[in-house]
């Protein structure tokens, strides 16, 4: 009865191991999800400030032909135009291994509009990395109630040598 109580035990320390595992894999989908998710934002905040900025050096150019500006107002509004096309290439640089960073982790070639959720997270005290625990030191109990009623003694293993020298 002692064993079976203390392999059910470690039955169930497996199981909140396995469990706890599930928790921190869910976690790094979780984590990679999201910077996907943020490089996605970057990326279109990149693209807008470029539109932005292209449709400015239109702008001054059709007014430095006018005569209303003068030509470094046009280098100027070229030179913002050109920093925020490279802006945009870093963020699509980003936004593309956030995007395989998920996809290698889950399989997903696209990465959802909306994360999915399980439904409401669990009581504090069926937290896995806290049953996990809890279950080990149940099976340490279990463990050492089982030594303490063991009547049988330990197996013993005795070896002896003989060496025998002759008279020569």
């Amino acid at each position: 009865a002692r064993q079976t109580a203390v392999v059910d035990a470690e039955r169930a320390q497996l199981d909140g191991t396995l469990t706890a595992a599930r928790w921190k894999l869910a976690g790094e989908v979780r984590e990679f999800y999201w910077d996907a998710r943020l490089a996605e934002a970057e990326l279109a905040l990149a693209r807008r400030k470029v539109d932005e900025a292209a449709a400015l050096a239109a702008d001054v150019s059709r007014r430095v032909k006018a005569g209303d500006l003068a030509r470094v107002d046009l280098n100027q509004a070229r030179g913002a135009e050109q920093s925020a096309r490279t802006g945009a290439a870093e963020a699509e640089l980003k936004a593309f291994r956030a995007r395989q960073a998920f996809e290698t982790l889950t399989g997903m070639r696209t990465v959802p509009p909306t994360e999915e959720t399980a439904g409401p997270a669990p009581a504090l005290d069926e937290h896995p990395q806290l049953a996990s625990r809890q279950r080990a030191a149940a099976t340490a109990r279990w463990r050492l109630a089982q030594a303490a009623e063991d009547r049988r003694d330990n197996p013993e293993f005795a070896l002896g040598v003989r060496r025998e020298r002759g008279a020569f």
